[in-house]
Formats: structure tokens, C-alpha cells, sequence
């Protein structure tokens, strides 16, 4: 099965994301979803709902037919999509209209949707993009800017620019439920600990630094690193940390910690450092 939809609200494409990721285990079908049409924000439902309203309105003005409810609604497009069908000898109706109740979608929203859609709020679960050997948590980056969602399996979300783009990003859902999962740094105990591209915390003189990984070199246990500026102050929360161009040779052992989840990389390379993260650098350094 495929959706198309026009692009819709930021909360409301996470929340289709996720019902994506259930769909599988919610009606035992495959699913995928494609946002088309962006530029205006209108795709095939839009012209489906168009037909429907102008037949109906048709109707309304030329035979005095009234609606008083959705209901009253559905009735009437289902009897002239019927008809349609009856007139073209055929059992399937250009339109196929269906109907819930109010009392339904409150009884769906309490019973299943409510708890999924908490996922949102980042309390219980976030997103996770492994994408060029990174890990970062948080809702979808640029969300708007991608238009073809593929579940994986009931955890994962493949995502693309567009429906036949070869760049695939997948982001997997993950369950917060433990101090250590939601921790977003680990300590450095050995040389072994660091990897190439990694986002580290290293100490010069009293001073703390985020810096990447560009070489190790293990006989000598010594480490390139590119740092970023300015240092970590633990007293405020900076956000953008921009890079230095020199590479610097450091000791493997002034390098403290390294994060499981780095900061997001912004615009010229720039790394945006979230409150959690600082957080969870209070915790660590202190």
C-alpha cells in the first residue's frame, strides 16, 4: 500500500511516520508514503476530495438535496459512486467513501494512538539518524525536505529526497527507559574507545573542548583532532561551536569522553550542541 499526501504540519508528519512504522503490525499490510506536490501542498487526495465536494454541491443546487450531518454526507457519495459503477457494468466504484464516527476515532485515539503519539514529546522514545557513521537523536532533521518514507520493520523509517533518490538515511525509533540509554556520552578507558569521525571531549590545561577525530595513531598513542571553539564553559549552555582549521596532535589520554549521539552538524560544519547534551557533560565532568 502507498500514501500520497501534499506536506503537511511538522507534528503531523512525524506522527504519520510513526503510524508507518505500525502499520505493518496495525493492518498486517506493507506501507509506504510519498509527500508530493510540495510546492503547493496538494496531491492525489486533494483531487479526490475536490470530485466528491463538487458532485455533491452539483447535487445540492440542482435537486435540493440537503446534508444535516457527515453522515447524511457519506450517504450520498456512497449511493452516486454506486450508481457510477452500475452504469459503467462494472462492481467497483470510482470512488470508495467510508465512514467513521466520532464515538470510533475517540475510542482509537484513547485505546492506541495517545500513548503512540507521546513518542513525540521525546519523553519516551526519539527518532535516531545513522547516516555516515553518526548517531543523532531528536525528530527527523528537515523533515519537510524529504518526500519518500519506507518502513523498514517495526522500528525503522528508510527516508529519501525523493521516490527514486539512491541516498537512503534510515532512522530507527528508540525506547528511553533507562538512565544509561539515555545517556548521550561515554567514557574513553583506552585508545580503542576512540574512532575515526567521532565527536570527543578532550581536556587542555583547564579548559574543556569538543573536537573530531581525524587520525589515531596507536603506537604512538596519540590522536589528530580537529577542535571546535569556543571551550566548554559547564557554567552556560552554548549551542554552536564552530571549527577551528588546524589540526592539532593530542595525547590519547587528555581525551575524556566521546559522544554516542554527537551534536548536530549545522551550516560550514558548525556543531549545534542540544540542552540534553549539555546536560548529560554537567553530569559527566563534574
Amino acid at each position: 500500500m502507498s500514501f500520497s499526501d501534499g506536506a503537511p504540519s511538522h507534528f503531523k508528519n512525524h506522527s504519520n511516520m510513526i503510524n508507518l512504522i505500525h502499520h505493518k503490525n496495525d493492518f498486517d499490510i506493507e506501507a509506504s508514503w510519498t509527500f508530493c506536490a510540495s510546492g503547493h501542498g496538494k496531491g492525489p487526495s486533494d483531487g479526490i476530495g475536490a470530485t466528491t465536494k463538487s458532485s455533491d454541491n452539483r447535487s445540492t443546487l440542482m435537486s435540493g438535496t440537503t446534508f444535516s450531518s457527515a453522515e447524511d454526507f457519506f450517504n450520498f457519495t456512497k449511493k452516486t459512486n454506486e450508481e457510477a459503477a452500475k452504469s459503467k457494468d462494472t462492481n467497483e466504484p470510482p470512488i470508495n467513501a467510508c465512514y467513521l464516527n466520532s464515538t470510533t476515532i475517540h475510542d482509537i485515539t484513547k485505546t492506541l494512538l495517545s500513548d503512540r503519539f507521546k513518542q513525540l514529546n521525546g519523553k519516551k522514545y526519539s527518532f535516531c539518524i545513522v547516516c555516515r557513521k553518526l548517531f543523532f537523536l531528536g525528530r527527523i532533521k528537515d523533515i519537510r525536505q524529504v518526500h519518500q518514507f519506507d518502513s523498514k520493520d517495526q522500528f525503522t523509517i528508510c527516508c529519501r529526497k525523493t521516490s527514486n533518490s539512491l541516498i537512503v538515511e534510515e532512522f530507527t525509533l528508540r525506547t528511553n527507559t533507562t538512565d544509561e540509554q539515555n545517556k548521550s556520552l561515554q567514557q574513553i578507558k583506552t585508545i580503542k574507545d576512540i574512532s575515526i569521525d567521532h565527536i570527543v571531549i578532550l581536556k587542555h590545561g583547564d579548559k574543556q573542548h569538543l573536537a573530531k577525530v581525524i587520525d589515531i595513531r596507536e603506537s604512538q598513542k596519540e590522536v589528530i583532532t580537529q577542535c571546535y571553539e569556543p571551550s566548554l564553559s559547564l557554567s552556560s549552555y552554548i549551542r554552536c561551536f564552530n571549527k577551528v582549521n588546524n589540526n592539532t596532535n593530542i595525547p590519547c589520554k587528555t581525551i575524556i569522553a566521546s559522544f554516542i549521539h554527537p551534536p548536530v552538524f549545522g551550516r560550514r560544519d558548525q556543531l549545534l550542541m542540544s540542552k540534553e547534551q549539555f546536560i548529560d557533560i554537567q553530569k559527566f565532568c563534574t
